[in-house]
């Protein structure tokens, strides 16, 4: 049994199945609704007005009031008595005064709650006007062209600031004025339970496991897309066909639909036991690295750790005669039947060793040809800029003076004569930049006119040329630091790689010891053809 003294009297018990009834009177008539303690709706009257005295007794079959009405209730048990006031919508089963809703009220329904939760209470200023609410407001909005539905609004309950606290309003509208209540009676018992958050925190709360989300479910073939745009403006075009030709062939094929976060050191390592050789392995496995550390300084992904922990996995393994080495007859050969316009571009580079994007990004004022001495000045490298192609750094970011031999600078000057533009020296037929792809198939065409086999397994593009220029100035007697500064390089290392002896090498200097300590040499032993008489006469002569 509960008391609400001074306020009208309330008799009756609140069984464990029974719900409470409240009255209110609407002009001439009563109407009984649920209890919203009970999850149901709970309406306060309309206005202010002062009311007739309301006397009302409980019975068996409902409750009646002024005029004999009967009023229908759900509990046969309760009896609700008024004495002469103003009917201000109070709670018939709400004992106390609460101050702002905020301080210790008993309520209905099984008294579990000792905070008023009731957002229409009027122990502190009743409903005010038609369709104001003692927490937030209801009205109509009535768009062009749509039928008129109910906006709810409330004041934000953490505000702290002078003046109106700033209004919120509910993310949708309502096709009824009671769904309209019914949701800020949600809101406020978020708010009396401590549990309301602002919807601008939500929203960014939203917004953040929708990014999450989103960066989640980001694949490897997504990320590699990303990453090769990243790489346009910063690697070499001969880098980024490396790449993507690595990314298309032996990576997207079997990683590509995994999620970036789903990558583990145990499937890296089964991918990289997959693939055909270990030159392959090791540039597929340098490539895969890069973009994954790419990805864990990214902010645009979820990867914190890079899953490719194979030791030695980045290390090349070289392997001798893996790059094929011309020989000089082959290099004459190629130069001859080559489309005229390239025929100096490969003098230059079997002379300089210019890598090839680094030589289709000369221009005119980059060679300096003089009558002592021809100079090249590498400073730039041809890269990809979306579908252009434009002048940028060369691999190591550096810049060198490269001097070529006599033969090479009276074929330069030949062919400025009668190929280059105004500009450029090895333009494309149609003008602008020649792409190295274009030169690589003239370079294919060039090889087999020639007559010139590439082993299986070895390399013979552009890049052969280069390796060809490197070995003839190591054999030279070139030093380590003279064979880094004229080919670009940043590690001892790749040129000591080019100090190797190949075959023809090793054996002229085993002539030169030979020779020196007065013994037959291989070259004199291949002249004579086994004639031992003719031999030792030319030792003695």
């Amino acid at each position: 049994m509960a008391r609400n003294d001074g306020e009208g009297a309330i008799r009756g018990a609140h069984g464990a199945a029974a719900s409470c009834v409240g009255l209110h009177r609407h002009g001439a008539r009563l109407r009984s609704v649920p209890c919203m303690f009970h999850q149901s709706g709970h309406w306060p009257p309309r206005s202010r007005r002062a009311r007739q005295p309301l006397r009302l007794a409980g019975s068996s079959r409902g409750i009646r009031g002024d005029g004999g009405k009967a009023a229908p209730t759900e509990s046969r048990r309760l009896t609700f008595q008024s004495t002469r006031r103003r009917n201000r919508g109070i709670h018939p089963a709400m004992t106390g005064k609460c101050r702002d809703h905020l301080s210790v009220v008993e309520t209905c329904g099984d008294a579990s709650s000792s905070v008023c939760v009731y957002p229409f209470c009027t122990h502190t200023g009743g409903t005010g006007m038609a369709g104001r609410l003692r927490f937030g407001t209801v009205d109509q909005r009535a768009p062009k062209g749509r039928p008129k539905r109910w906006r709810a609004r409330y004041d934000d309950p953490t505000w702290t600031g002078d003046g109106r606290p700033p209004r919120i309003t509910a993310p949708e509208t309502f096709p009824t004025k009671a769904a309209a209540e019914a949701w800020l009676a949600g809101v406020w018992a978020q708010v009396a339970a401590g549990t309301w958050t602002h919807p601008d925190e939500l929203e960014a709360r939203r917004q953040t496991e929708a990014k999450q989300a989103q960066t989640d479910a980001l694949t490897v073939e997504q990320w590699a897309t990303q990453w090769l745009t990243t790489l346009e403006k910063t690697r070499s075009a001969g880098t980024l066909r490396k790449r993507r030709s690595d990314l298309r062939v032996h990576i997207l094929p079997e990683l590509g639909p995994l999620r970036l976060v789903d990558l583990t050191p145990r499937k890296i390592a089964t991918w990289h036991s997959a693939l055909p050789s270990d030159g392959i392995r090791t540039a597929s496995y340098q490539t895969l690295r890069a973009m994954l550390t790419a990805a864990v300084d990214s902010e645009e992904t979820s990867l914190t750790e890079n899953p490719c922990r194979i030791r030695g996995a980045s290390t090349a393994r070289q392997t001798m005669g893996e790059r094929y080495l011309l020989s000089p007859t082959e290099v004459a050969a190629i130069s001859e039947v080559i489309r005229p316009d390239l025929s100096a571009l490969v003098t230059l580079l079997a002379d300089a060793g210019l890598r090839i994007n680094e030589a289709l990004a000369l221009h005119r004022d980059d060679l300096h040809l003089g009558t002592n001495t021809t100079v090249i000045n590498v400073a730039h490298s041809l890269v990809r800029a979306g579908t252009d192609l434009t002048r940028g750094p060369t691999k190591t970011k550096r810049s060198r003076r490269v001097q070529v031999t006599p033969s090479t600078a009276a074929a330069l000057a030949g062919h400025l004569d009668r190929f280059a533009e105004v500009r450029i020296v090895f333009p494309a037929l149609r003008g602008g930049y020649m792409r190295d792809s274009t030169a690589s198939k003239a370079l294919r065409a060039a090889l087999s006119a020639a007559g010139v086999v590439i082993p299986p397994g070895k390399y013979g593009g552009w890049h052969a040329f280069r390796h060809y220029a490197a070995t003839r100035y190591g054999q030279a007697g070139a030093s380590t630091s003279a064979i880094m500064i004229r080919f670009g390089w940043t590690r001892p290392e790749q040129a000591m790689h080019y100090q190797r002896a190949d075959a023809d090498y090793e054996r002229m200097i085993l002539d030169q010891m030979a020779a020196r300590a007065g013994e037959t040499t291989w070259a004199e032993q291949a002249e004579a053809a086994g004639d031992v008489v003719r031999l030792e006469g030319r030792r003695r002569a």
